[in-house]
């Protein structure tokens, strides 16, 4: 059976428009239809950016029909928590659309009928009842050094101050892709540290493909999402249950503190703080 997801959206400031008669009108042609059981139907109202996603990800529809306002180049219009109109932009639109394909209907993977999985998790003592091929030896990737950092501003050409270079790392810290993907492009001059700043917790920033992933990922799972939520919450290192802690840690968004966590970088604690909610 395929899936229709059909959403709704009449901001307040927008032109009302008859979205009722609308659907009613599909469902009409979808009961008159002699095949209609090969369909289902689904209706959401009044739907919201976080909403967006988080429907989309729980139905997997085959069809979604957006019944709204549009702006064009500007995306559609949602609704924002007061009523009034939040654009959704085409770019982002268009890739977490691409994400989801990737995911859900990749002929590729739809054909895999054996997985073989090599776990990150290190076990001290074998089990006769365990499988020995899932010991392997972890090798973490440290992050750079403020030292590190200096040397490869100097080594990407760029001028740039102690005030500038604690900017950086204020937001990335030394996460080493991080690092590397923002110098690369402040570099060759595709944006400003400044601008860089302002965009990068967001789906315009250089980053938007790696926070989408980890997006999609937590809104796959609801304990995990949870803890997330619960860490860029909170202004200090928090204790999480031992199997959430390990898991962000091994995704790589977050950071011992003894025995408690923190986020791995103040980049992760911004944007999952906006995009993650209950």
């Amino acid at each position: 059976m395929k899936k229709i997801l059909i959403l709704t959206a009449n901001p307040t400031n927008t032109k009302p428009l008859r979205l009722s008669e609308e659907v009613r009108e599909i469902k009409s042609a979808w009961e008159r239809y002699q095949k209609r059981e090969q369909f289902e139907i689904i209706v959401e109202e009044a739907v919201r950016p976080q909403e967006f996603r988080r429907t989309l990800l729980g139905y997997k529809p085959d069809i979604v029909h957006f019944s709204g306002h549009g702006g064009g180049e500007q995306g559609l219009a949602l609704m924002g928590d007061n009523g009034e109109a939040i654009l959704l932009k085409v770019a982002p639109l268009a890739k977490f659309f691409k994400a989801l394909q990737e995911i859900f209907f990749n002929e590729t993977w739809q054909k895999l009928r054996l997985v073989i999985s090599h776990s990150q998790e290190v076990y001290i003592s074998l089990d006769v009842n365990k499988s020995p091929f899932n010991v392997g030896l972890p090798i973490n990737l440290n992050k750079f050094s403020l030292t590190q950092v200096q040397d490869l501003v100097k080594r990407h050409g760029l001028q740039w101050s102690d005030t500038e270079i604690n900017q950086l790392m204020g937001m990335i810290d030394g996460h080493p892709y991080l690092v590397r993907t923002a110098l690369y492009h402040i570099a060759t001059n595709d944006l400003t540290l400044k601008q860089f700043l302002e965009i990068a917790p967001t789906e315009e920033g250089l980053y938007e493909d790696h926070l989408y992933r980890h997006l999609l990922i937590l809104e796959e799972n609801q304990e995990l999402k949870s803890a997330m939520l619960k860490l860029v919450n909170s202004d200090d290192a928090i204790t999480l249950e031992p199997i959430y802690a390990f898991k962000l840690k091994s995704m790589g968004l977050a950071e011992s503190k003894g025995n408690k966590v923190i986020p791995l970088c103040n980049l992760y604690r911004l944007y999952f703080s906006d995009r993650l909610q209950d």
